[in-house]
């Protein structure tokens, strides 16, 4: 019930602005209107969980003397739903209920969950009311663009009116309070009617008379999935992001850095723009984070860019910044636009304060359309930066960093081997090597653990060279038909019938004989899932602890490898990059390339240090094509196997 005894919202002494570089907006504006306002009407744009965990700020006091509101959001419609509307495959109500249950499934974060208890609870007792917004065209066609205006209305018992407006940065990650700014206006001292002129804003969307939106009411099954988030008692207390669930701030006590992290750092703060070669498991991301923390505290920076290929990586990467970021005195909000997350859009209409993680391939249009100046404020991270020099991001991204003062690219294999434009492309738009920590400096260093190598010859059956003949024969045809193939394309046709060989499967079979600990913590590389189904059956003679890890495969497979749960997993290139599993011992190498760079990311997988076995001693399993009588020179094999024996000679150095 509502009390006439309540204070008005005309007693409050208010800013006519209100940023979060000197005001707390929750606590100095947000809160003390919602403790005077029967009614709240709110507009946010996007409805995303975080958008919906700004609209609920505050509102506990509010939900207790039984206070109104009224919320209109736009639901994030992708190109593809709105295609299949106008083909008619689906319909707008089925598009737009599937759209924002999707946004409300993807909740992480507690502080989110918390304040959606409190929009769940207006839900359950009938005083929220949501509509949704979606632009249009002339003709009431759905159109590609967004609705994203922000706009808020508090009224009291008195009909006095606060409107405010402005562009809350929200996002995911549960970094819901970020830098902001909004101005504000109040009925009792307005001559420009600007309160007014927000209510009849408010009221024409709420109304369906705004021209270029169509206005929806909200579905009952999406009301049904946020009514999962009511807790049993109504919310006592509005939660503030710092006081709540970040205590930690950027001079607090940071992990210990190794010596050569302390030296990479001071000498990418010297070079400002470089390559770190480091050995897989020497701590490439961490000495990447401090440099974040380091040039944000000098304010020399205000935004960040990590770019990394493969979703395994890129989540690694949105695990480790979600937990940085809430350790800095500046709030920055953490974005992904890979896999699931499509966040790009709102980075690039707002990239102060942000870490967007992006996918490689989505990387072209972000840096075309950031303006020199936020480039000037930018730093910009590539992470396994010889996937750079690729020929599409040749022709894409070239110059397009030439305004970012500090580009940091991270390899443990930054040279892309027989492809000098590609390096040379590197070099110009992330810098040359300033930095090299390799395999041998950490085995010493006690950084990465000593490992047995087995190196397992095999010689070509009559199958494989009747496959190798043909393709001979399908070369030599092909340059009489005037269509040469490619010195690549054929290299590539050998390689495989190499890779796919059975008969690396007899050599294999002896060795688990002798070795069964082989197939404990063991990732076994195939090149193809008919080869990796053939191996899988000498395995299961072994242990019936293993699982494949393809691309179809269900990712909980890799997660129960990490936990343990699954002794073996056969894969093929999936996770040769970025994947940190400690106890991993073995790696076997049915599949290797003729390049070094895939063999180190592979064998790099079992040579991290395991804190719970300090003994550890990793395994290398490789198979080496025998020596072919009519040829004088050593195979591509043979050579990576005497590179890899003396790799396996180095040992610790003692303390």
């Amino acid at each position: 019930m509502v009390k006439d005894s309540m204070s008005h919202l005309a007693e409050l002494s208010l800013n006519i602005s209100y940023r979060s570089n000197g005001t707390s907006i929750l606590h100095d504006f947000y809160n003390p209107c919602l403790e005077r306002a029967i009614l709240y009407r709110r507009a946010v744009g996007y409805f995303t969980s975080s958008g919906l965990a700004v609209a609920a700020k505050g509102l506990a006091k509010f939900i207790s003397h039984g206070g109104r509101m009224k919320l209109v959001a736009s639901p994030k419609l992708g190109k593809e739903d709105i295609e299949a509307i106008e083909k008619g495959y689906k319909s707008r109500a089925q598009t737009i209920e599937s759209a924002i249950n999707k946004e409300i499934k993807e909740i992480e974060d507690a502080l989110t969950k918390d304040r959606l208890s409190a929009l769940a609870w207006m839900i359950s007792t009938g005083t929220l009311e949501i509509k949704l917004a979606l632009p249009v065209d002339e003709q009431g066609e759905i159109k590609h663009g967004l609705y994203h205006e922000k706009i808020g209305i508090f009224t009291d018992l008195k009909k006095n009116t606060v409107a405010f407006t402005g562009s809350p940065n929200e996002t995911q990650g549960g970094l819901i309070d970020n830098f902001e700014s909004i101005d504000v206006f109040w009925s009792w001292e307005d001559p420009q009617k600007r309160t007014e002129e927000k209510i009849r804003y408010f009221n024409s969307l709420w109304q369906k008379e705004t021209p270029g939106l169509a206005i929806y009411s909200f579905p009952e099954a999406c009301k049904e999935e946020l009514l999962k988030y009511k807790k049993a008692t109504p919310p006592e207390k509005d939660l503030g992001l710092y006081e709540t669930y970040f205590p930690v701030l950027l001079d607090s006590e940071s992990p210990k850095l190794w010596d050569h992290q302390k030296n990479a750092i001071d000498i990418f703060m010297d070079q400002k723009k470089g390559i770190l070669e480091m050995a897989t498991g020497t701590g490439k991301i961490h000495i990447a984070l401090e440099l974040f923390k380091i040039l944000v505290g000098e304010k020399k920076v205000n935004s960040v860019i990590i770019s990394a290929p493969g979703k395994d990586l890129l989540y690694q990467w949105k695990k480790q910044i979600t937990s940085l970021a809430s350790g800095l005195n500046q709030k920055f909000r953490v974005l992904s636009h890979f896999d699931a997350f499509h966040q790009r859009d709102d980075f690039e209409l707002d990239p102060e304060n942000s870490i967007l993680i992006v996918s490689r391939i989505a990387l072209h249009p972000i840096l075309k359309r950031l303006d020199g100046f936020q480039k000037s404020k930018t730093l910009i991270v590539h992470d396994e930066v010889h996937g750079l020099g690729s020929l599409e991001n040749v022709k894409n991204l070239d110059g397009l960093s030439n305004k970012i003062p500090y580009i940091l690219g991270l390899s443990a294999t930054p040279e892309r081997e027989y492809d000098q434009d590609g390096n040379e492309f590197i070099n110009r738009n992330v810098g040359p090597v300033i930095f090299t920590f390799g395999i041998e400096d950490a085995i010493r260093k006690g950084i990465l653990c000593e490992f047995d190598y087995f190196p397992l010859e095999y010689h070509l059956s009559q199958e494989d060279g009747q496959k190798i003949r043909q393709i001979y024969k399908q070369k030599i045809a092909l340059e009489k038909a005037g269509t040469p193939m490619s010195e690549e394309a054929f290299r590539t046709k050998l390689a495989r019938v190499y890779k796919i060989s059975r008969s690396k499967i007899r050599p294999f079979v002896n060795f688990l004989e002798d070795h069964p600990e082989a197939l404990e913590r063991c990732i076994v590389f195939v090149h193809e899932r008919d080869f990796g189904d053939d191996i899988l059956n000498i395995i299961h003679r072994h242990s019936h602890e293993f699982h494949t890890y393809y691309a179809e495969d269900d990712k909980s497979n890799l997660q129960g490898f990490a936990a343990g749960d699954i002794k073996c997993l056969i894969t093929c290139h999936k996770i040769s990059e970025g994947i940190d599993i400690k106890s991993l011992r073995s790696v076997i190498l049915f599949s290797s390339d003729k390049s070094r760079l895939e063999t180190i990311q592979r064998m790099g997988r079992c040579l991290r240090v395991d804190p719970k076995n300090l003994n550890k001693k990793a395994m290398i399993i490789d198979f080496i094509r025998a020596q072919d009588p009519t040829k004088p020179d050593l195979n591509v094999d043979q050579q990576r196997s005497i590179w890899l024996r003396q790799l396996a000679m180095t040992e610790k150095e003692d303390a």
